[in-house]
């Protein structure tokens, strides 16, 4: 499994947006990363639309798979929220 897909996993319960999404450090990063991209904010509003929709999911985790391609800094960022979260 990608990084990119195996973070969208972790936090698909959370893409409703629970009470607990607020707290949810991987969650805030994701969510703060994709917003830095009118495309990669799109995407990720599309799935907190409609977070059961395999296809919205699947399109989310290509936008991630491109930032996770492209930003180590974010990588790292997300690899020690994974670690200590």
């Amino acid at each position: 499994m990608s990084l990119a897909a195996a973070v969208v996993a972790a936090i698909r319960p959370l893409l409703a947006g629970p009470a607990g999404a607020a707290e949810d450090e991987l969650y805030q990063a994701v969510c703060a990363r994709l917003a830095e991209d009118t495309y990669h904010r799109t995407v990720l509003r599309g799935v907190q639309d409609q977070p059961d929709n395999d296809c919205r999911i699947q399109s989310l985790i290509g936008a991630l798979a491109e930032v996770v391609g492209s930003d180590p800094d974010f990588v790292a960022r997300i690899g020690g929220v994974a670690i200590t979260g």
